[in-house]
């Protein structure tokens, strides 16, 4: 009895249920059909997300964007993406070295704030050929140092030969051969632009550079700039000797300049 009951109540709600979906639309009304949901991003072409991915910070790259998905991971070990790098020191030390090992194409870094500056430079100058711009600003050499290695930093300018223009600042390097090859041919090859240091320079470091920038067409000028006064000096056709009173004359009363600009002769043609 029971089952006959059950059935017969199934039976009911089946025929109430088809009764309420069989609703015939008019013929000129057509039911909306459900949208799919999906990713129109996913269908571009793997050209083109690349390229939108290199609007995008290399730190928000790797940080954020390459958690996404497998596929966007993959693209963005595309070496177009890591010419530019910029880093402080919320960059640990091992990221930032991997970076540069796996960037064969970089052509820019900029480094500020940093307390590895030793180790880091020392991979860009194993891995980065393709260097054209360097800028260092506030480093330390090491956590141990403040002084930055001029062993690292003359093996980098001298194998990045497409290294054109520097800017350090707020850095300290106790080295004459570094200031020596900031005017040498060989180690910024035949397109100059600029090199500007900003920090403590020694009479040995500075007595260095002068020598060279005298025996040297690299560079047409260069100004230099004590902490209270400011000097342009025009190097061309001029002798060492003719910097000896300028040097006496410049030099504040611990012995150091605060900073050098110097400019390539091309840049100072009328």
């Amino acid at each position: 009895m029971s089952s006959v009951i059950i059935y017969n109540f199934y039976s009911l709600f089946s025929k109430m249920f088809k009764r309420k979906n069989s609703r015939k639309y008019p013929k000129n009304i057509v039911p909306a059909k459900r949208v799919r949901s999906s990713c129109y991003f996913d269908d571009l072409p793997p050209e083109i997300i690349v390229h939108i991915f290199s609007f995008i910070p290399i730190a928000e790259l790797s940080k954020n964007i390459c958690l996404v998905c497998k596929k966007w991971k993959k693209m963005l070990a595309t070496p177009s993406l890591w010419k530019t790098i910029e880093a402080d020191r919320e960059v640990p030390t091992k990221i930032l070295s991997k970076w540069v090992r796996d960037s064969p194409l970089l052509q820019q870094i900029h480094l500020s704030n940093r307390n590895d500056t030793d180790e880091i430079v020392s991979t860009i100058g194993k891995y980065s050929r393709n260097l054209q711009y360097i800028k260092l600003v506030n480093c330390l050499g090491s956590k141990a140092s403040v002084c930055i290695k001029s062993k690292n930093l003359c093996r980098l300018m001298r194998r990045c030969r497409k290294l054109d223009t520097i800017h350090f600042s707020g850095v300290k390097i106790l080295s004459c051969k570094f200031f020596q090859l900031l005017t040498t041919r060989r180690a910024f090859g035949h397109k100059r632009k600029s090199c500007s240091y900003f920090g403590p320079v020694n009479g040995r470091q500075m007595k260095s550079l002068l020598e060279s920038l005298s025996k040297s067409e690299l560079y047409g000028s260069a100004s230099i700039a004590a902490a209270k006064k400011k000097i342009f000096i025009d190097l061309d056709n001029q002798s060492l000797e003719s910097f000896e009173d300028l040097w006496r004359d410049m030099v504040n009363y611990d012995q150091t300049v605060n900073e050098m600009n110097l400019v390539p002769a091309e840049d100072n043609q009328p």
